[in-house]
Protein backbone atom coordinates (compact mmCIF):
# COMPACT_ATOMS: atom_id res chain seq x y z
CA UNK A 1 0.00 0.00 0.00
CA UNK A 2 1.34 3.43 -0.95
CA UNK A 3 0.77 6.52 1.21
CA UNK A 4 1.06 10.21 0.35
CA UNK A 5 0.91 13.16 2.72
CA UNK A 6 0.12 16.78 1.92
CA UNK A 7 -0.37 19.97 3.88
CA UNK A 8 -3.62 21.88 3.48
CA UNK A 9 -4.43 25.43 4.54
CA UNK A 10 -5.60 24.27 7.96
CA UNK A 11 -4.07 20.84 8.53
CA UNK A 12 -2.62 17.70 7.01
CA UNK A 13 -4.08 15.04 4.74
CA UNK A 14 -2.82 11.47 4.40
CA UNK A 15 -4.04 9.23 1.58
CA UNK A 16 -3.36 5.55 1.03
CA UNK A 17 -3.95 3.43 -2.07
CA UNK A 18 -3.46 -0.31 -2.21
CA UNK A 19 -4.20 -3.13 -4.65
CA UNK A 20 -5.08 -6.67 -3.66
CA UNK A 21 -5.27 -9.50 -6.12
CA UNK A 22 -8.65 -10.75 -7.31
CA UNK A 23 -10.13 -14.23 -7.12
CA UNK A 24 -10.33 -16.81 -9.87
CA UNK A 25 -7.41 -15.71 -11.96
CA UNK A 26 -8.03 -11.97 -11.96
CA UNK A 27 -11.72 -12.37 -12.72
CA UNK A 28 -13.48 -11.27 -9.49
CA UNK A 29 -13.11 -8.36 -9.55
CA UNK A 30 -11.23 -7.71 -12.79
CA UNK A 31 -7.87 -6.15 -12.04
CA UNK A 32 -8.06 -6.82 -8.27
CA UNK A 33 -9.37 -5.03 -5.19
CA UNK A 34 -8.50 -1.32 -5.00
CA UNK A 35 -8.37 0.00 -1.45
CA UNK A 36 -8.34 3.75 -0.72
CA UNK A 37 -8.20 5.47 2.69
CA UNK A 38 -8.02 9.16 3.57
CA UNK A 39 -7.55 11.00 6.86
CA UNK A 40 -7.39 14.70 7.61
CA UNK A 41 -5.90 16.11 10.81
CA UNK A 42 -5.97 19.60 12.20
CA UNK A 43 -2.59 21.30 12.20
CA UNK A 44 -0.57 21.15 15.38
CA UNK A 45 -0.76 24.67 16.74
CA UNK A 46 1.78 25.57 19.37
CA UNK A 47 0.90 29.25 19.52
CA UNK A 48 -0.58 30.49 22.78
CA UNK A 49 -4.36 30.88 22.89
CA UNK A 50 -5.19 34.54 23.52
CA UNK A 51 -8.72 35.13 22.19
CA UNK A 52 -11.53 32.58 22.34
CA UNK A 53 -15.17 33.23 21.43
CA UNK A 54 -17.67 30.69 22.78
CA UNK A 55 -21.00 31.61 21.13
CA UNK A 56 -24.10 29.47 21.49
CA UNK A 57 -25.32 27.49 18.50
CA UNK A 58 -27.98 30.08 17.72
CA UNK A 59 -25.36 32.86 17.51
CA UNK A 60 -23.71 32.64 14.08
CA UNK A 61 -20.86 35.08 14.77
CA UNK A 62 -18.58 34.76 17.76
CA UNK A 63 -16.02 37.44 16.89
CA UNK A 64 -16.69 40.57 14.87
CA UNK A 65 -14.79 43.74 14.00
CA UNK A 66 -16.40 46.54 12.00
CA UNK A 67 -15.97 50.25 11.21
CA UNK A 68 -12.16 50.42 11.19
CA UNK A 69 -11.84 48.40 14.39
CA UNK A 70 -8.87 46.06 14.70
CA UNK A 71 -7.27 43.32 16.73
CA UNK A 72 -3.50 43.07 17.00
CA UNK A 73 -2.55 39.75 18.54
CA UNK A 74 0.90 38.92 17.23
CA UNK A 75 2.28 35.47 18.00
CA UNK A 76 -0.91 34.00 19.43
CA UNK A 77 -4.11 32.21 18.43
CA UNK A 78 -7.45 33.93 17.80
CA UNK A 79 -10.30 31.41 17.61
CA UNK A 80 -14.10 31.45 17.29
CA UNK A 81 -16.30 28.42 17.88
CA UNK A 82 -18.65 29.85 15.22
CA UNK A 83 -17.98 32.49 12.53
CA UNK A 84 -15.67 35.50 12.40
CA UNK A 85 -16.75 38.70 10.64
CA UNK A 86 -14.86 41.77 9.51
CA UNK A 87 -16.27 44.65 7.48
CA UNK A 88 -15.89 48.37 6.80
CA UNK A 89 -12.07 48.37 6.82
CA UNK A 90 -11.73 46.34 10.00
CA UNK A 91 -8.69 44.10 10.44
CA UNK A 92 -7.48 41.17 12.53
CA UNK A 93 -3.77 40.43 12.77
CA UNK A 94 -2.58 37.46 14.79
CA UNK A 95 -0.22 34.52 14.80
CA UNK A 96 -3.10 32.27 13.69
CA UNK A 97 -6.76 33.08 13.01
CA UNK A 98 -9.30 30.29 12.81
CA UNK A 99 -13.03 29.70 12.93
CA UNK A 100 -15.12 26.59 13.40
CA UNK A 101 -17.45 28.10 10.80
CA UNK A 102 -16.36 30.70 8.28
CA UNK A 103 -14.25 33.86 8.48
CA UNK A 104 -15.88 36.41 6.18
CA UNK A 105 -14.68 39.82 5.11
CA UNK A 106 -11.18 41.12 4.52
CA UNK A 107 -8.27 42.35 6.61
CA UNK A 108 -7.04 39.03 7.97
CA UNK A 109 -3.29 38.59 8.40
CA UNK A 110 -2.50 35.78 7.91
CA UNK A 111 -5.49 34.38 6.04
CA UNK A 112 -8.03 32.86 8.41
CA UNK A 113 -8.56 29.09 8.54
CA UNK A 114 -12.13 27.84 8.18
CA UNK A 115 -13.57 24.59 9.48
CA UNK A 116 -11.37 24.33 12.55
CA UNK A 117 -12.44 22.04 15.36
CA UNK A 118 -14.18 23.70 18.30
CA UNK A 119 -12.17 24.52 21.40
CA UNK A 120 -13.54 23.72 24.83
CA UNK A 121 -14.09 26.39 27.44
CA UNK A 122 -10.76 26.15 29.32
CA UNK A 123 -12.36 27.20 32.62
CA UNK A 124 -15.67 25.36 32.38
CA UNK A 125 -15.21 23.57 35.70
CA UNK A 126 -14.57 26.73 37.73
CA UNK A 127 -17.07 27.74 40.39
CA UNK A 128 -17.67 31.49 40.08
CA UNK A 129 -20.79 32.44 42.03
CA UNK A 130 -20.66 32.88 45.80
CA UNK A 131 -23.99 31.34 46.76
CA UNK A 132 -26.17 33.88 48.55
CA UNK A 133 -23.52 36.57 48.77
CA UNK A 134 -25.72 39.03 46.87
CA UNK A 135 -28.85 38.68 48.95
CA UNK A 136 -30.22 41.86 50.57
CA UNK A 137 -28.73 44.31 48.09
CA UNK A 138 -28.42 47.99 48.91
CA UNK A 139 -30.55 49.83 46.29
CA UNK A 140 -28.78 53.17 46.76
CA UNK A 141 -25.77 53.58 44.46
CA UNK A 142 -22.40 54.59 45.82
CA UNK A 143 -21.39 57.66 43.80
CA UNK A 144 -17.79 58.85 43.72
CA UNK A 145 -17.51 62.24 42.03
CA UNK A 146 -15.70 65.55 41.69
CA UNK A 147 -12.02 65.04 42.56
CA UNK A 148 -12.57 62.43 45.25
CA UNK A 149 -10.28 59.44 45.63
CA UNK A 150 -11.90 56.36 47.11
CA UNK A 151 -9.99 53.30 48.33
CA UNK A 152 -12.03 50.12 48.09
CA UNK A 153 -11.00 47.03 50.04
CA UNK A 154 -11.48 43.59 48.51
CA UNK A 155 -14.93 42.36 49.56
CA UNK A 156 -18.46 41.65 48.38
CA UNK A 157 -19.80 44.97 47.07
CA UNK A 158 -23.60 45.07 47.36
CA UNK A 159 -24.14 48.54 45.98
CA UNK A 160 -23.87 49.81 42.44
CA UNK A 161 -20.75 51.94 42.17
CA UNK A 162 -20.64 54.94 39.84
CA UNK A 163 -17.37 56.82 39.41
CA UNK A 164 -17.74 60.13 37.56
CA UNK A 165 -16.18 63.52 36.82
CA UNK A 166 -12.47 63.43 37.80
CA UNK A 167 -12.84 60.98 40.66
CA UNK A 168 -10.53 58.00 41.21
CA UNK A 169 -11.38 54.52 42.47
CA UNK A 170 -8.41 52.61 43.90
CA UNK A 171 -9.02 48.89 44.28
CA UNK A 172 -6.95 47.26 46.98
CA UNK A 173 -5.40 43.86 46.28
CA UNK A 174 -7.70 40.86 46.42
CA UNK A 175 -11.02 39.58 45.08
CA UNK A 176 -13.67 42.23 44.44
CA UNK A 177 -17.10 40.61 44.07
CA UNK A 178 -19.62 43.01 42.53
CA UNK A 179 -23.30 42.24 43.05
CA UNK A 180 -24.30 45.24 40.94
CA UNK A 181 -22.73 47.44 38.27
CA UNK A 182 -19.40 49.22 38.28
CA UNK A 183 -19.77 52.23 35.99
CA UNK A 184 -16.99 54.61 34.96
CA UNK A 185 -17.97 57.99 33.51
CA UNK A 186 -16.43 61.32 32.56
CA UNK A 187 -12.71 61.61 33.30
CA UNK A 188 -12.80 59.14 36.16
CA UNK A 189 -10.11 56.55 36.85
CA UNK A 190 -10.07 53.03 38.22
CA UNK A 191 -6.77 51.46 39.23
CA UNK A 192 -5.81 48.25 40.92
CA UNK A 193 -2.86 45.89 41.15
CA UNK A 194 -3.17 42.23 42.13
CA UNK A 195 -6.96 42.39 41.78
CA UNK A 196 -9.78 40.44 40.15
CA UNK A 197 -13.19 41.97 39.50
CA UNK A 198 -15.91 39.28 39.65
CA UNK A 199 -19.45 40.21 38.60
CA UNK A 200 -22.48 38.33 39.84
CA UNK A 201 -25.62 37.80 37.77
CA UNK A 202 -26.88 41.39 38.11
CA UNK A 203 -23.57 43.20 37.75
CA UNK A 204 -21.53 44.39 34.82
CA UNK A 205 -18.57 46.64 34.05
CA UNK A 206 -19.04 49.73 31.87
CA UNK A 207 -16.38 52.30 31.00
CA UNK A 208 -17.55 55.31 28.98
CA UNK A 209 -16.44 58.83 28.02
CA UNK A 210 -12.75 59.41 28.87
CA UNK A 211 -12.58 57.15 31.89
CA UNK A 212 -9.16 55.60 32.43
CA UNK A 213 -8.64 51.95 33.33
CA UNK A 214 -5.46 50.36 34.65
CA UNK A 215 -5.91 46.91 36.17
CA UNK A 216 -3.43 44.12 36.91
CA UNK A 217 -4.74 40.66 37.66
CA UNK A 218 -4.24 38.47 40.70
CA UNK A 219 -0.74 37.19 41.35
CA UNK A 220 -1.85 34.39 43.68
CA UNK A 221 -4.81 32.57 45.17
CA UNK A 222 -7.63 30.74 43.43
CA UNK A 223 -8.09 33.49 40.86
CA UNK A 224 -4.42 33.93 40.01
CA UNK A 225 -4.06 35.16 36.43
CA UNK A 226 -7.59 36.61 36.15
CA UNK A 227 -8.50 40.30 36.03
CA UNK A 228 -12.23 40.44 35.08
CA UNK A 229 -14.72 37.58 35.49
CA UNK A 230 -18.51 37.25 35.15
CA UNK A 231 -20.67 34.47 36.52
CA UNK A 232 -22.10 31.87 34.16
CA UNK A 233 -25.64 33.21 34.44
CA UNK A 234 -24.51 36.77 33.66
CA UNK A 235 -25.52 37.62 30.09
CA UNK A 236 -25.01 41.38 30.35
CA UNK A 237 -22.66 43.15 27.95
CA UNK A 238 -19.28 44.17 29.34
CA UNK A 239 -18.78 47.48 27.57
CA UNK A 240 -15.56 49.41 27.09
CA UNK A 241 -16.41 52.67 25.33
CA UNK A 242 -13.42 54.60 26.63
CA UNK A 243 -10.26 55.38 24.69
CA UNK A 244 -8.10 55.41 27.84
CA UNK A 245 -7.80 51.73 28.71
CA UNK A 246 -4.07 51.23 28.93
CA UNK A 247 -3.81 48.10 31.08
CA UNK A 248 -5.90 44.94 31.45
CA UNK A 249 -3.18 42.55 32.49
CA UNK A 250 -4.58 39.06 32.94
CA UNK A 251 -7.50 36.96 31.74
CA UNK A 252 -10.94 38.37 31.01
CA UNK A 253 -13.42 35.50 31.41
CA UNK A 254 -17.08 36.23 30.70
CA UNK A 255 -18.44 32.88 29.42
CA UNK A 256 -22.07 33.93 28.90
CA UNK A 257 -21.57 37.64 28.24
CA UNK A 258 -20.51 39.75 25.28
CA UNK A 259 -17.39 41.90 25.50
CA UNK A 260 -18.08 45.10 23.56
CA UNK A 261 -15.19 47.43 22.71
CA UNK A 262 -16.42 50.44 20.77
CA UNK A 263 -14.34 53.56 21.22
CA UNK A 264 -11.47 54.94 19.19
CA UNK A 265 -8.10 54.14 20.72
CA UNK A 266 -6.00 51.23 21.89
CA UNK A 267 -7.18 48.88 24.60
CA UNK A 268 -4.75 46.96 26.85
CA UNK A 269 -1.67 48.04 24.89
CA UNK A 270 0.39 48.61 28.06
CA UNK A 271 -0.35 45.10 29.38
CA UNK A 272 2.44 42.53 29.38
CA UNK A 273 -0.16 39.98 28.33
CA UNK A 274 -3.90 39.62 28.03
CA UNK A 275 -6.34 36.81 27.30
CA UNK A 276 -10.02 37.14 26.41
CA UNK A 277 -12.51 34.28 26.72
CA UNK A 278 -16.09 35.44 26.11
CA UNK A 279 -19.35 34.24 24.65
CA UNK A 280 -19.03 36.93 21.98
CA UNK A 281 -16.49 39.64 21.23
CA UNK A 282 -17.55 42.75 19.29
CA UNK A 283 -15.30 45.62 18.19
CA UNK A 284 -16.59 48.80 16.56
CA UNK A 285 -15.89 52.48 15.93
CA UNK A 286 -12.10 52.50 15.39
CA UNK A 287 -11.41 50.45 18.53
CA UNK A 288 -8.07 48.66 18.63
CA UNK A 289 -7.59 45.68 20.93
CA UNK A 290 -3.92 44.89 21.54
CA UNK A 291 -2.99 41.47 22.90
CA UNK A 292 0.62 41.14 24.05
CA UNK A 293 2.31 37.86 24.98
CA UNK A 294 5.12 38.71 27.40
CA UNK A 295 4.02 36.02 29.85
CA UNK A 296 7.35 35.68 31.62
CA UNK A 297 7.79 39.36 32.41
CA UNK A 298 4.48 40.23 34.06
CA UNK A 299 4.46 38.78 37.58
CA UNK A 300 0.88 37.61 36.92
CA UNK A 301 0.74 33.85 36.24
CA UNK A 302 -1.10 32.53 33.20
CA UNK A 303 -4.04 30.25 34.13
CA UNK A 304 -3.92 26.69 32.83
CA UNK A 305 -5.80 26.37 29.56
CA UNK A 306 -4.86 29.65 27.86
CA UNK A 307 -1.81 31.61 26.81
CA UNK A 308 1.41 29.65 26.99
CA UNK A 309 -0.33 27.29 29.44
CA UNK A 310 -2.92 26.15 26.88
CA UNK A 311 -1.45 22.64 26.70
CA UNK A 312 -3.05 20.33 24.17
CA UNK A 313 -2.47 16.85 22.90
CA UNK A 314 -1.22 17.62 19.43
CA UNK A 315 -3.12 17.27 16.15
CA UNK A 316 -6.70 16.05 16.27
CA UNK A 317 -8.41 13.90 13.66
CA UNK A 318 -10.98 15.86 11.67
CA UNK A 319 -12.08 13.28 9.12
Amino acid sequence: MNFTASQTVDGFQVSGVGLRGSFFGNMVPPGGFKIEVNATAEALNRQPLCILALPENEDPVGLSAISNASIQADNCLVHSNRDILTKDNAAIKAGTIQAFGTATGAGYAPAANNGALTLNDPFKGRNIRRGNACDNLNPIPKIIEAKDTQNLAAAVHKREIIVKDNATLLLRPGEHYFCQNLIMQGNSKVRGDNVVLIFDQKGTFTATDNSAISLTGRTGGGWAGFVIVASRNNEKDMEISSSSVDKLLGTIYVPEATLVINAAGSVAEASKWSVVVAKEIKLDLNARLVINTDYAGSGVPVPMGVGNSAGGDGPRLKQ
